[in-house]
């Protein structure tokens, strides 16, 4: 099963991933009256204009989480399409260390970190998520060659 996969980022991280399939979270900042365009506060508190193909179907309102999925066109702009998040799902949801840790998993040296639900397959009982790094090049470890199966779910 071949995995599509596409970086969360923020704002500052567009300019290395132009022309690239990318998701950014958000609060809606501002809806251009065409529905064509929709202005979004990523959690590092930049705006990024997501371009829409087509008008948003339905109501957004502002201060809505979204995540917008799309391709990057430059710093601060992307194509995309908006799906609307339930805000019952940010309740205690920490900004600060979301972007923390989409910043690690993009850095270069970090891309064999992966997110394990079954931490008992791999490393004893329990059945918490938690963060396993990979030695890298260095050494190998259980996790080498689980990128396919490896699911960031935040």
């Amino acid at each position: 099963m071949a995995f599509d996969y596409r970086p969360r980022i923020t704002n500052d991280m567009m300019q290395g991933y132009f022309s690239k399939p990318v998701i950014l979270l958000g609060r809606v900042a501002s809806i251009e009256p065409s529905g064509k365009k929709v202005c979004v506060k990523d959690c590092s508190g930049q705006n990024v204009m997501v371009y829409l193909a087509k008008p948003i179907d339905g109501v957004l309102e502002l201060d809505s989480w979204v995540e917008a999925e799309g391709k990057v066109k430059g710093k601060g702009h992307m194509d995309g399409e908006i799906l609307k998040l339930p805000s019952s799902l940010f309740d205690n949801f920490d900004q600060e260390l979301y972007v923390s840790t989409i910043k690690m998993l993009v850095n270069p040296g970090t891309a064999n970190n992966y997110i394990v639900e079954d931490k008992g397959e791999h490393h004893g009982e329990g059945n918490d998520i938690e963060l396993i790094s990979n030695p890298g090049d260095s050494g190998k470890s259980d996790l080498d060659g689980m990128a396919e199966e490896s699911f960031l779910n935040l």
